[in-house]
């Protein structure tokens, strides 16, 4: 599991599927929100103290969630690359 699926499980648990009230739940932007449960931004460390507040995880939780989609990103992109040559 990468931190957008935890994030998703928040979202549909706690805010019955509202993106927006997620975001103003927590006083953060919308879009932010959005590109990290689409996985179009993984959350960098300063944002990690953040997430341990709103998700109950402790810092090493969230990073090994950050680092699950980070390498999910990394295999992406090379597949991508790889198809284009």
């Amino acid at each position: 599991m990468g931190i957008s699926q935890r994030l998703r499980e928040v979202l549909h648990e706690r805010y019955d599927g509202n993106q927006k009230t997620m975001a103003e739940a927590w006083e953060l932007g919308e879009s932010t929100l959005s590109r990290w449960l689409n996985r179009k931004r993984v959350p960098d460390p300063d944002s990690y103290d953040f997430l341990c507040e709103r998700l109950g995880e402790t810092v090493t939780v969230v990073h090994h969630l950050c680092q699950a989609d980070r390498s999910r990103r990394r295999r992406v992109a090379q597949a991508l690359t790889a198809m284009a040559r």
